[in-house]
């Protein structure tokens, strides 16, 4: 039986979706989006129905895929309450918004609905996105929202709400550590003599390079650390500085700390 699945909102994250489900997806799919820029879309991708508002869509649907920044929630789920049927599963991807908030806006308090909170290189379908099915969800539902949230990267579910923060904390943020790390090693590497330009580029390739080294190998991160801290080396030199009083930890739990307690204020919760 075809799926029909309905994006609202096609920004970067929503584009993305769309082409994996557009690479990914077999013949038994048909899928609507939902954008200002329909025109203009229209032209970029082949195989969906664009719209700039819900007046295309077919009045039962299977997933509605919702694309939007937290602030437009308000103002735009209202629009397809009518859409919510028994049988259509919701799937935010919004950082903050609740399960509780988007059935309010629905005004469908027995919605199934899917949150989950992808992070940047989801744009490149090289993510991870922590999710949470509440009640409502029914198992093939759930399979359903692992497959749309697949062409985002790696899915992690969750049992409870309240890991969500957490979860935004960890991961939703933290490309934005690692850009952070790359940007003090090179600077780094400046002060001990290096050209910029230079400095910049042996760190980003190194983070990199070091991300996709161990995404292929099957040691934890712990091992692949040891294995190049030679003893009495270059580079356990540098992690006896970061370790010594446990401070780069310390300095860690506080930066996910904020960020979850920041999360908890914009979530409400």
């Amino acid at each position: 039986m075809s799926k029909t699945i309905v994006l609202i909102g096609c920004g970067h994250l929503g584009a993305a979706m769309l082409q994996g489900w557009l690479s990914n997806s077999g013949p038994g799919y048909q899928f609507f989006a939902i954008d200002p820029k329909a025109d203009a879309l229209s032209r970029q991708f082949s195989g969906v129905r664009f719209g700039a508002d819900s007046s295309i869509l077919p009045q039962a649907v299977d997933a509605i895929v919702i694309a939007l920044k937290p602030a437009k929630f308000k103002e735009i789920l209202p629009l397809y309450k009518n859409y919510i049927g028994a049988g259509t599963l919701v799937i935010s991807v919004a950082a903050g918004m609740t399960i509780g908030k988007i059935q309010e806006f629905l005004s469908a308090p027995n919605a199934a609905v899917v949150r989950a909170m992808p992070n940047l290189p989801s744009q490149i379908g090289q993510g991870v996105a922590g999710a949470l099915a509440n009640v409502h969800v029914t198992p093939v539902q759930k399979q359903l929202a692992q497959s749309v949230l697949s062409s985002l990267g790696s899915v992690i579910w969750v049992d409870d709400e309240k890991y969500m923060d957490a979860v935004t904390a960890t991961s939703g943020s933290g490309p934005a550590y690692v850009f952070r790390l790359c940007e003090v090693m090179a600077e780094a590497g400046v002060k001990s003599g290096l050209p910029r330009d230079v400095a910049m580029t042996l760190a980003r390739q190194t983070v990199i390079g070091s991300a996709l080294y161990m995404q292929q190998s099957d040691k934890s991160v712990a091992d692949l650390r040891s294995s190049i801290a030679t003893p009495g080396g270059t580079t356990e030199a540098a992690l006896n500085v970061l370790n010594q009083n446990n401070a780069l930890q310390d300095l860690f739990d506080l930066a996910i700390a904020a960020a979850t307690a920041r999360g908890k204020i914009l979530s409400g919760s």
